[in-house]
């Protein structure tokens, strides 16, 4: 995602939209052949990527990352940002799903012991783990980007990034990087 953004963005939200118009044709042919072809190693392959948010017959949870990984991109006005200073919250669903919500749920699964509430698995060591992840992620890109947003900005950003990650019972694989996004414009104003 990085180098492709600071080679054209245009290119980037075109190929994001065709991997995802991709992605939906194939889990609707996959649905439609389900009966036909019990024994299909695609949808054996699938079945496992199911999510305990996945409903129903349709399995949405790649899709739903991969629309979280480019909503941000499609929401980031290209017409502002040169070659060498892109928005810094363009990369909010690259930061906040690949390598916050990612550190979240390795850390979590290896160190967690407090759970944030009885009715999640999710960690308040995991969080943690999201949370320094996705701040040091953002000052690494905050000089590549050349912004000009605070640390303090990033902190907060990045805290709030985990809390909703970790408590808010939505798909995070789409709403996290929304979340981010939106924060990111704001402290930015």
């Amino acid at each position: 995602f990085i180098p492709a953004a600071f080679w054209s963005m245009t290119v980037l939200k075109i190929a994001l939209a065709s991997a995802a118009t991709l992605f939906l044709y194939l889990e609707i042919l996959r649905n439609d052949l389900k009966g036909k072809f019990k024994t299909w190693k695609f949808n054996e392959f699938m079945e496992k990527c199911r999510n305990e948010l996945d409903c129903g017959e349709m399995i949405l949870s790649h899709f739903y990352l991969l629309l979280g990984c480019s909503i941000p991109f499609w929401l980031c006005n290209e017409s502002k940002s040169s070659s060498l200073q892109l928005s810094l919250s363009s990369f909010s669903g690259v930061i906040s799903l690949g390598i916050g919500d990612s550190l979240a749920s390795i850390g979590g699964k290896k160190f967690g012991r407090t759970t944030w509430h009885y009715k999640t698995r999710k960690t308040l060591e995991g969080s943690f783990f999201g949370f320094i992840g996705m701040f040091i992620s953002w000052l690494v890109m905050r000089k590549v980007c050349c912004s000009k947003i605070s640390v303090q900005g990033i902190f907060i950003n990045s805290i709030f990034s985990a809390v909703w990650e970790a408590l808010v019972p939505l798909n995070d694989n789409l709403s996290l990087p929304i979340w981010t996004f939106l924060l990111f414009n704001k402290t930015i104003i």
